[in-house]
């Protein structure tokens, strides 16, 4: 009942009778002052066959709890028991930290920001699924109460909208609208479905052509520039966060649950995954902008030049930031105008014996990346971020490096 009067006063508010519960029926979710397609399906007769995308974010071998068991029979009995895609991973996921962060940067303020990930995926679990009606595969993500319930869901799904531009970014998943469903009043996110995640090389294999990274780091600097354009940072770029597909020739940018918009006044918290989270937000700078994720993304250069091998693995904010400065060399006020007045700074570094040279080079010699590509590179990971490359001008930096098919 409780269902049926929520759809119902949806419906109204936008001059639309109501139609039967068994039929998808596109609204729209109001959020932070914008619109979200919101289609109220009910999932046992549109959806079937769904199963765990990754399987390394739920213990065991049981589904997550969608309410979706009486959909799966018929796709469980056709798997032959083999329900799960492998997922095999350079490094043991316990070995890499997780997401962390709230919603908005409101939450800065909260006792309770930068809460640990969910044992179900960053910040939701995700299930692949095939519409009955379409034959079409699609992902759906459900985000817990814990991770922000619906109002996360809406959030996200605003951002993954604005950042794909309806198709016309082809380097960010797909998003297809957001369903609910009238029994339970839960908000799912459904995207496109692609095949593997980027850091899904088996272990053993051999370092990826340089042309291949080239081409790989291309269509995530499209994808960047076209969201930093429309001023929407990601925040949590990384291998894991990255789709392959299509015959392993693109790929596609996901998970915006901790996406923001730089149209929110600052102060921001810091949010993202350790090892890829740029200098300014580990000291905890209130207002870092979109170059972020260009930190972000040539620590995924980096990992993918090193053969699966992340270039920083610090265990704690300050430990992160004596990792990055091991290689890179420590900043002072001349390279970093107010890098001395930091906490890092006035309490950290007197007990520790740094060095002020980069050695970014000794990691990467030129039998392991050319001279352009190491400018690429060495751009991306400025400290300072008033000297780290753009999305715009790294593209444009090194027309030999960065040309492609797609341009």
């Amino acid at each position: 009942m409780r269902a049926k009067k929520a759809a119902r006063g949806v419906a109204q508010e936008h001059g639309r009778r109501p139609s039967p519960p068994a039929s998808p029926r596109l609204s729209r979710m109001k959020h932070s002052g914008r619109y979200v397609r919101v289609l109220f399906v009910d999932f046992r007769l549109h959806f079937s066959c769904a199963h765990q995308l990754f399987p390394q974010a739920q213990r065991g071998n049981e589904l997550p709890d969608l309410g979706l068991a009486n959909m799966v029979e018929e796709f469980w009995s056709r798997s032959n028991g083999n329900h799960f895609l492998p997922v095999p991973s350079p490094l043991p996921r316990r070995d890499r930290p997780a997401s962390r962060g709230g919603a908005s940067p409101s939450a800065a303020r909260s006792p309770t920001r930068r809460s640990a990930a969910s044992a179900e995926g960053n910040f939701g679990a995700v299930v692949k699924a095939r519409h009955r009606g379409t034959g079409r595969i699609v992902a759906i993500k459900r985000v817990g109460e814990a991770q922000g319930g619906p109002a996360a869901v809406l959030r996200e799904a605003r951002f993954l909208e604005e950042a794909s531009g309806g198709g016309a970014n082809p380097f960010v998943v797909g998003f297809h609208g957001v369903v609910r469903g009238p029994a339970t009043l839960d908000l799912r996110l459904v995207m496109s479905a692609l095949h593997d995640l980027l850091c899904q090389r088996a272990t053993g294999s051999p370092p990826l052509p340089e042309a291949t990274v080239r081409a790989a780091m291309w269509q995530l600097l499209t994808a960047a520039k076209k969201m930093h354009d429309g001023r929407i940072v990601h925040r949590d770029i990384k291998p894991q966060n990255i789709l392959v597909g299509d015959g392993h020739g693109v790929v596609k940018l996901c998970d915006f649950g901790l996406a923001m918009s730089t149209d929110e006044r600052p102060p921001y918290e810091p949010a993202g995954t350790l090892w890829y989270m740029a200098p300014e937000m580990l000291l905890e700078k209130p207002d870092y902008d979109e170059r972020v994720d260009i930190w972000s993304l040539g620590c995924v250069m980096a990992e993918l030049i090193n053969n699966g091998r992340p270039l920083f693995q610090g265990f704690y904010d300050q430990g992160q930031l004596c990792a990055i400065f091991d290689v890179l060399g420590v900043p002072d006020d001349s390279t970093w105008p107010g890098f001395s007045s930091t906490t890092f700074a006035t309490v950290m570094m007197p007990e520790l014996d740094m060095q002020r040279d980069s050695h970014l080079r000794e990691h990467f010699p030129e039998t392991k990346l050319s001279k352009e590509g190491f400018e690429v590179l060495r751009g991306f990971l400025a400290c300072n971020p008033e000297k780290r490359l753009t999305a715009r001008s790294s593209i444009h930096a090194q027309p030999d490096y960065t040309a492609n098919e797609y341009d």
